[in-house]
C-alpha cells in the first residue's frame, strides 16, 4: 500500500507543481491554457472524469463531485502545496489481481479515446516504457491513463486515473 500512496502523492505533486508561477501567496499558473477564463465547474468536471473512468474501466462510476479528489491549480508560495480554487478534478479506479482479459479490454477502450480527439502521451523517461501503461490527453486538458503493475509487496493492481483541466467551484 505504501508504494501506491507514494505514487498517488507524486502524481498530485507533479500536477500541482506544473501550475506554479511567480508572485506571492497563492500564485496563478502562467501557461496560456489557464490564463483563459475558466468556465468549467467542479461538478461538470466530476461528471466528465467519472465518464472517462467508466468508459475505460468498463464499470459504472458515481459522477458525484463528493467522490473526487480536488488538486489545486495554484501553488501556495509559503507551503509549496497545491491550493485552490480553481481545482483540477482527479478520479481514480483500481482493482486487485486483475485478469488479463480485464486489462486488455480496458487498454482497448483507452485506445478508443483517439477517436474522440485524445492523443497518446509519449513515454519520455529514460527507462523502457512498462507494458500495459498508457496515457492520453486532449486539447481541453483532460488526461486519462491506465496501468497494470505489481507493487513492491507483490500485489498486482490495475488502475485508471483521470484528471480534468482547472475548474471553478460549482
Amino acid at each position: 500500500m505504501k508504494p501506491l500512496t507514494t505514487i498517488v502523492a507524486l502524481l498530485a505533486l507533479a500536477s500541482a507543481t506544473a501550475c506554479e508561477g511567480p508572485g506571492t501567496g497563492s500564485t496563478k499558473t502562467t501557461s496560456e491554457d489557464t490564463m483563459q477564463p475558466i468556465t468549467l465547474t467542479v461538478t461538470e468536471a466530476a461528471r466528465i472524469t467519472a465518464g472517462y473512468v467508466s468508459l475505460v474501466s468498463g464499470q459504472e462510476v458515481d459522477p458525484s463531485p463528493d467522490r473526487v479528489e480536488k488538486v489545486g491549480c495554484l501553488t501556495n508560495k509559503e507551503s509549496l502545496m497545491s491550493d485552490g480554487p480553481p481545482w483540477k478534478v482527479r478520479r481514480q479506479w483500481w482493482v486487485d489481481n486483475p485478469g488479463q482479459e480485464l486489462i486488455n479490454g480496458a487498454m482497448g477502450r483507452l485506445d478508443s479515446l483517439a477517436t474522440q480527439g485524445f492523443e497518446r502521451q509519449p513515454w519520455t523517461r529514460p527507462d523502457p516504457e512498462p507494458p500495459n501503461t498508457k496515457t492520453y490527453h486532449d486539447a481541453r486538458g483532460y488526461v486519462v491513463g491506465a496501468r497494470a503493475y505489481t507493487t513492491a509487496g507483490g500485489r498486482d493492481l490495475f488502475e485508471v486515473t483521470v484528471m480534468s483541466p482547472c475548474a471553478n467551484e460549482g
